[in-house]
């Protein structure tokens, strides 16, 4: 089985000229949920409460009250600017919001609204959302890893995680541990697609 992308797109390669470019590279993904999307998110909160599995619980009720999340800018094989996220973040959307900030966690930059989710994959967390032609002619460029990192690899991690309900600029450096650990299924079964 493949890894999760989530795996992988904490595998920056270290050789990203500065953590300004990272930054430029990185935006904020807000799934713009439909009612039947948040009635999902709240039912597989509902069903891992069930198992007193309470944390997992809270991030999934979480993502019915309009988490974000983060994603990357990239170029598609047809020239295409995209964000590539993860499955989990897009999954129930009909569409998604991608936020640029500057300068400061609180300042946008750039608000894109109802993009496109042009692919999910069906096997792992991985997800591709279309800005609006014309966004990014020359988008930042990120190399991720060729191949996957090995346990006990240096990989980096950027994004904006909320802590205590704010989203923060964070970038880390860690180490791939675990790598042969595959989820085969989050939540209840009529939810995996």
């Amino acid at each position: 089985k493949r890894p999760s992308v989530f795996a992988v797109l904490l595998c920056i390669l270290c050789s990203v000229a500065s953590a300004a470019q990272l930054r430029e590279s990185v935006v904020i993904v807000q799934p713009e949920l439909s009612a039947d999307g948040i009635a999902a998110y709240r039912s597989i909160a509902d069903d891992f409460r069930k198992q007193n599995l309470n944390n997992i619980a809270s991030h999934f009720e979480s993502m019915a009250d309009g988490k974000s999340s983060s994603g990357f800018i990239a170029r598609d094989r047809y020239g295409r600017s995209v964000v590539v996220t993860n499955r989990r973040v897009v999954t129930f959307a009909d569409a998604v919001t991608i936020i640029l900030t500057w300068k400061g966690d609180s300042e946008v930059a750039l608000s894109m609204e109802h993009c496109r989710i042009l692919y999910e994959d069906p096997d792992i967390d991985f997800a591709l959302v279309q800005l609006p032609e014309g966004a990014f002619e020359e988008p930042p460029r990120l190399e991720l890893a060729e191949s996957i990192p090995a346990d006990g690899e240096t990989v980096w991690a950027a994004g904006y995680p909320s802590l205590s309900g704010v989203r923060t600029w964070r970038l880390g450096e860690g180490q791939v541990i675990n790598r042969s650990i595959f989820v085969d299924r989050m939540g209840p079964e009529q939810f995996a697609v």
